[in-house]
């Protein structure tokens, strides 16, 4: 799973075969992503790839992103949805 962060946007990203399960789990998901902050939560249906936005990023965006805010809550919060 992994979570990224475009400004008040979270983009969740795992894998296809969790999108079910994350989904059962959509509203209390995006009730702690709101209560951090983010204005808009959504789901990423290409599903988690590793590598994915080093693809059609520049060398400076790489540089310039900073993917996580809050990385710790989001581990922590995130964890008990699949466990």
């Amino acid at each position: 799973m992994r979570v990224r962060v475009h400004q008040d946007l979270a983009r969740i990203e795992v894998s296809q075969d969790l999108i079910p399960t994350l989904l059962d789990h959509r509203q209390e998901i995006e009730s702690t992503l709101r209560s951090i902050g983010f204005s808009y939560v959504a789901l990423d249906l290409a599903g988690y790839q590793y590598g994915r936005m080093n693809q059609v990023l520049t060398d400076k965006e790489k540089k310039q992103k900073n993917w996580i805010r809050d990385k710790e809550e989001l581990c922590k919060r995130s964890s008990s949805f699949f466990a």
